[in-house]
């Protein structure tokens, strides 16, 4: 929706490396009183669990060579 090509490419950035939270939500699935699928369910664990994996490690990569004393 916008023409400047920086904004774009800085808003597709963003739209990669931030995890869209909207998966995690069974409000449809509850809403009409139906279980979530169990595939959805172990899928977004996945999803989950490997996100949370990967900013551990950056999170080592940066602190590593820091010195706290």
């Amino acid at each position: 929706m916008t023409n400047s090509t920086l904004t774009r490419y800085v808003l597709t950035v963003f739209y990669y490396l931030l995890p869209n939270l909207a998966n995690f939500g069974f409000i449809g699935e509850a809403s009409h009183g139906r279980i979530a699928p169990l595939g959805m369910v172990l899928r977004l664990t996945v999803y989950g669990v490997v996100y949370i994996g990967l900013l551990l490690s950056a999170t080592t990569m940066i602190f590593q060579r820091r010195n706290f004393k």
